[in-house]
């Protein structure tokens, strides 16, 4: 199932176990924003890079509501 959805990145839980090491890599590298982690076609979780979150944490705390508006 592994499939690029804009800037994230879905797959299966069994391709997460197989593969975690190469995700964190391109979480890492920002490849992605992150990887939302699927089982029976229903997302079970999200990986994403402490980086990305210390930002989103900035935003917010510094009253940015970003490009959405809120």
């Amino acid at each position: 199932m592994e499939q690029k959805s804009g800037p994230f990145l879905k797959v299966t839980t069994h391709q997460l176990k197989n593969n975690i090491s190469r995700y964190l890599r391109e979480l890492e590298n920002e490849t992605y924003k992150a990887v939302m982690v699927y089982r029976h076609d229903r997302v079970v979780g999200v990986l994403q890079s402490v980086e990305a979150l210390s930002k989103r944490a900035k935003a917010e705390s510094s009253g940015s509501t970003g490009p959405d508006g809120g």
